[in-house]
């Protein structure tokens, strides 16, 4: 399983690379296009299948998972989800080429790669308590509508501007992750680790967001201050 895994690793990062040795989203005649894989519908698909199978790589390895988990336990997985979440989010960054981004080889003036390898750990604490409270929510001890998911993904946007000053550097990446690490927890809690269970989880944890969340979420988009955005 853990070859398989790794095999489908390999082959979602070489698809997200070179391709007839030219950079994906170039043009015969040089002229920068967005190709339909880069699509939002398919990178969400990518996102998805790419963090799951982290996921289970990871547990695959350490294996923790169960309705008889403890205490000790639940922290483990907790951190798992994390560091799967911040690895995800690494590769990312990492991947190159990337046209009209930062990535490994490429800077902006004002926003370095290094800028977005610290935002990555500075958001691991907060993708740490959404996968705990996603255990929570699977044990029956808080409601879907109980996770904060506004007040995780406000937390990790200020914990992100706390530790670097390369401004933006993962608002959409961290409004993506923390509902799937929520709803990675709320799987894994149960033991039955699978992406139809992960895809229907995530469904619940956003169909239970609440309008303080959405308050939450915009105070995040605020301290972001986002590009484009007006």
């Amino acid at each position: 399983p853990v070859q398989r895994i790794r095999l489908q690793t390999l082959r979602l990062r070489q698809r997200l690379s070179w391709s007839n040795g030219s950079p994906r989203g170039i043009s015969r005649a040089g002229t920068r296009l967005l190709p339909p894989s880069l699509h939002p519908k398919v990178w969400f698909r990518r996102c998805v299948i790419f963090y799951t199978t982290l996921i289970k790589l990871s547990l695959i390895i350490h294996g923790t998972a169960g309705s008889g988990m403890t205490e000790k336990s639940t922290a483990r997985v907790a951190e798992h989800v994390s560091q799967c979440l911040q690895l995800a989010a690494l590769f990312e960054v990492s991947a190159s080429p990337k046209p009209g981004n930062v990535h490994r080889m490429a800077d902006f003036f004002d926003t370095r790669y290094e800028h977005f390898l610290a935002s990555a750990v500075a958001a691991g604490p907060h993708f740490r308590c959404a996968a705990h409270r996603g255990i929570m929510v699977s044990k029956k001890r808080i409601s879907p509508s109980e996770v904060g998911i506004g007040r995780v993904i406000k937390g990790a946007v200020e914990s992100v501007g706390d530790w670097q000053r390369g401004g933006n550097t993962l608002l959409g990446t961290i409004i993506l992750l923390s509902p799937i690490g929520v709803a990675a927890g709320m799987t894994l809690a149960k033991g039955l680790f699978s992406r139809a269970n992960l895809r229907e989880n995530v469904k619940t944890i956003v169909r239970a967001i609440t309008p303080q969340d959405a308050v939450e979420v915009y105070d995040a988009v605020l301290a972001a201050k986002p590009g484009g955005l007006g």
